[in-house]
């Protein structure tokens, strides 16, 4: 079973991005492949220096950076966001691929379940 996890909220405003890399790390345990696909305002979560201390939250970049500890080894970003935001691969922590419209399409049908988040 081949699992995406699509993300699209913004880091630290609420408990999406939390909650959803608890699912990602329990689904690993289990899918065949978990994939995860950061869209629109959660790539924000990838991008090196965060300082989410200063606001009273504890950074989410470790606990993705271990994402491949997890067997999840497939992360992907939109290029249309990445763009829109003024960011390329070197501004993310973790390898990635960007992907365009099309690409992105096809990601999602070639996956079995898609949660969103």
């Amino acid at each position: 079973m081949k699992i995406l996890i699509i993300q699209t909220k913004v880091p630290y405003a609420n408990w999406r991005a939390e909650s959803a890399l608890n699912f990602i790390m329990a689904s690993s345990a289990f899918a065949e492949q978990v994939s995860v696909l950061f869209s629109d305002d959660s790539i924000w979560q990838l991008v090196t220096a965060q300082h989410a201390e200063q606001i009273n939250h504890t950074a989410l970049d470790k606990s993705l950076a271990a994402l491949p500890y997890y067997e999840v080894k497939h992360c992907y970003v939109e290029q249309a966001t990445a763009h829109h935001y003024g960011l390329t691969e070197r501004d993310f922590y973790l390898p990635i691929a960007m992907l365009d419209h099309t690409a992105t399409q096809q990601l999602i049908t070639e996956h079995d379940l898609i949660y969103h988040f």
